[in-house]
């Protein structure tokens, strides 16, 4: 337990209190009276509830040691008496005399004693009646305040004139606390009784409204008070200027949901598409949403129209949702309600409930047999007719992504952004859900791409790779969701899953990147590789040209329908059978064995084409035993080969 003095405020385990002992204030009413009044303290002085003095403000002869050496109190001992007009640094001898010159500058005064002598610098303030000023006293040696065994100590104090002294005397009765003596001309007697209160001293002001005039008196004091003044206006001010800032703050705070469209808008955290779809589901319910939205958490149902507007804004831009929900306090919804709301059972658009009850009963079967099901998340846009239709409880066919919103002002749909799920190590597929849509962003696409995945995370199912065709939107949401496809000499393929943290790799649509390879061929026409060697489509041309004027095919399938791919450039067989061994390996006959002028330098053609033929082969093969290396699937025994390739 740690114990400290009340009057000297030394701590049991500070250094300083080494030696010392603590005793505590006597509970016994008459005992603590006297206790009280020798320590200077009024009656009612309000003390906390246990106090302890140190052994220093005891005689020696109060004590009492054990065999153990343990020291105690005797039972009538009091403290050495404190009086209230001497602040001292050393305690004084009741056999010594202290005299003060009042003409000297520093104030000194003089203990006598019988004692061998020894100086001491002490501090003393001289009451009033001799001198209210703060003293320098030197003492010829160390003194102690009189005890029980010394009844009364005198002090004589020298006035301004030569012949003028004061007489101290300190009792430590209760009767008689102190007694001024002073003699000379003019000659008085000062005797001090219980009931004359000796004045304290006063307190510092460390606080403006407790400054009065008199703390200016000097120039000392004015600089001390005057910076306490400065540093609490100082503090004021920056104090004034914060409110003043949250005031302004608050006079500018969002009062109307279509403010807050503005302001998101303002941001840059939504587009302009999805200002417009936002505001149109604020139709008619702006000022429920809003009070809901101001009065906070609750736990009363969401009304429909603020979940139209929850979901609008999370699928446009879920950085737009978390800054309105944490702006108005998280009154909106949290992402995962909001894909529960995404979920639905009746084939509207959004995902699907009866898709991840079939996925989690396929992971419990498989867990079961100690495997794991490992998935391809297929993303990709079907084009659909523009057409409004009632099915009978509404319209069907403007923009809709699961929100719900029935509003005549929304676009009319033009394609369907459908999800599946291809299992890996298995023979089935799945949809999981899908949207009608406008158009998006590639960031609008990245985030329904987390949220898919977030989606088939709850059944435990595992995705480890996402595919879709080459449009330059995807890239742009590869780029968002983590993937790097913009720096060839820094390209990553792979990007972080939202929940589990594992890598999920891209694997562009083979079809799809195929049919822009040969888009890009016949559009431009004319090519150079790495070598300077030129890669030209005239050879094509040509080919085709030749096969008919001799009536033969060698070996391809080039027809004028490849030539004139524009008419069926969605046709998968086209392309395939435009970039194919058979072509390669007929230019390069006409060009090495032939020798024919028109197909001279078409051996760079024929490589391009053979090795695009020999990448989509390795992306499309599924049959172990064909023919060609590259029409296999990757395997043990295939491995050095695809590398080599690569």
């Amino acid at each position: 337990m740690v114990r400290y003095c009340y009057i000297c405020k030394v701590y049991s385990h500070q250094p300083e209190s080494q030696g010392l002992s603590f005793h505590r204030l006597p509970n016994e009413p008459s005992r603590r009276a006297i206790w009280i009044s020798l320590l200077g303290f009024e009656k009612n002085h309000p003390f906390p509830k246990y106090v302890d003095i140190c052994s220093k403000h005891f005689h020696e002869n109060d004590f009492v040691y054990l065999a153990d050496g343990v020291r105690h109190l005797r039972v009538n001992a009091a403290p050495v008496p404190v009086h209230s007009a001497f602040d001292f640094a050393e305690t004084i001898s009741s056999e010594s005399s202290l005299s003060i010159d009042s003409d000297s500058p520093d104030k000194r005064a003089t203990v006598s004693s019988s004692e061998p002598q020894s100086e001491v610098d002490i501090l003393a303030i001289v009451p009033d009646e001799v001198e209210p000023v703060k003293k320098r006293l030197k003492f010829d040696e160390d003194f102690n305040l009189p005890g029980p065994s010394s009844q009364m100590t005198s002090i004589s104090v020298a006035g301004d004139d030569e012949d003028s002294t004061s007489t101290i005397t300190l009792s430590e009765t209760e009767d008689q606390l102190c007694n001024v003596d002073k003699t000379g001309p003019p000659k008085s007697d000062i005797q001090a009784n219980p009931s004359v209160t000796i004045q304290k001293k006063k307190r510092k002001s460390r606080y403006v409204g407790d400054m009065s005039s008199d703390d200016f008196s000097s120039p000392g004091r004015a600089k001390k008070n005057f910076r306490i003044m400065k540093e609490v206006i100082t503090s004021q001010r920056r104090k004034i200027h914060g409110l003043q800032r949250t005031v302004t703050s608050l006079r500018k705070r969002v009062s109307t949901l279509n403010g807050l469209i503005n302001l998101l808008k303002k941001k840059s955290y939504i587009s302009e598409s999805s200002e417009d779809l936002l505001k149109a589901s604020l139709s008619g319910s702006s000022l429920k949403i809003f009070e809901r939205l101001l009065k906070g958490p609750s736990t009363q149902k969401y009304d429909p129209a603020l979940r139209s507007f929850a979901l609008t804004l999370s699928f446009y831009s879920p950085r737009a949702y978390n800054f309105v929900r944490s702006t108005f306090n998280k009154s909106l919804p949290h992402l995962s309600t909001l894909s529960k709301w995404y979920r639905s059972v009746d084939g509207s658009p959004g995902f699907t409930q009866e898709s991840l009850l079939a996925l989690t009963l396929k992971n419990e079967y498989a867990l079961s047999q100690n495997k794991s099901i490992y998935c391809n998340l297929v993303l990709d846009e079907m084009s659909i007719r523009r057409q409004v239709e009632w099915t009978g409880s509404k319209f069907s066919g403007y923009i809709d992504i699961g929100s719900k919103i029935d509003s005549d002002i929304l676009p009319e749909a033009k394609e369907a952004l459908v999800f599946m799920l291809v299992c890996i190590n298995g023979s089935w597929k799945i949809p999981v859900g899908y949207f009608f849509i406008d158009g998006l962003s590639g960031k609008e696409k990245a985030e329904l791409v987390n949220k898919c995945l977030v989606f088939i995370n709850e059944s435990g199912v595992k995705v480890t790779s996402l595919t879709f065709g080459g449009a330059p939107v995807n890239f742009t949401m590869t780029s968002h969701l983590g993937a790097n496809f913009n720096d060839i000499e820094n390209m990553k393929t792979h990007f972080s899953h939202p929940v589990t943290g594992c890598d999920v790799f891209i694997i562009l649509d083979p079809c799809h990147m195929i049919k822009l390879v040969r888009n890009t061929f016949g559009s431009q026409k004319y090519f150079t590789d790495g070598e300077d060697n030129h890669i030209d489509w005239n050879f094509l041309v040509k080919l085709g040209d030749t096969q008919y004027a001799e009536g033969l095919h060698l070996g391809t399938k080039i027809t004028i329908r490849h030539m004139h791919w524009v008419r069926e450039k969605m046709k998968v067989k086209i392309a395939t059978q435009t970039l194919s061994r058979s072509v390669s390996d007929a230019l390069l006959y006409l060009s090495n064995d032939l020798k024919l002028s028109n197909f001279r330098n078409a051996d760079a053609t024929a490589v391009f084409i053979r090795k695009f033929n020999d990448l989509f082969d390795s992306l499309n093969s599924r049959n172990r035993l064909a023919k060609y290396k590259f029409k296999r699937p990757l395997s043990p025994a295939t491995v050095a080969d695809f590398f080599s390739f690569f």
